[in-house]
């Protein structure tokens, strides 16, 4: 993830990008503010459309609009725990319609939380 511009990032508040699958945002306050509880994928996008990053602390299939992205991207998951890429099979994909990608599984720690990153095909971010 070093290689990612977080900074040049926009929070996809609208889920303009990931449409469905992304959960339930946990409002809560005080104890029921944990969140161990919280279910909702996060998701930032560059302004250039170049590509996206999404957090999923929970396995689940998300609902992305390739149609977002300036042109054909690649996409793979993100082992936070690990700190190791694994590209999705199928990549690069066109940039039309919507794809659903389904979360791989337990992490290397045995975890469910991932990072799906997707960037314009050719970038090698």
């Amino acid at each position: 993830m070093k290689g990612v511009a977080w900074y040049r990032l926009v929070p996809d508040q609208n889920h303009t990008i990931v449409t469905a699958g992304y959960g339930t945002a946990n409002t809560g306050t005080g104890d029921k503010a944990c969140i161990i509880d919280n279910d909702y994928a996060t998701t930032a996008y560059f302004a250039d459309r170049s590509g996206s990053v999404s957090y999923t602390p929970v396995n689940t299939t998300l609902t992305v609009a390739m149609s977002q992205f300036s042109g054909p991207v690649n996409a793979k998951w993100f082992d936070p725990t690990k700190g190791s890429y694994s590209m999705i099979p199928g990549s690069p994909f066109s940039n039309s319609g919507e794809r659903k990608f389904v979360t791989p599984g337990k992490n290397s720690a045995g975890n469910s939380d991932w990072v799906l990153l997707i960037e314009l095909a050719g970038s090698g971010a």
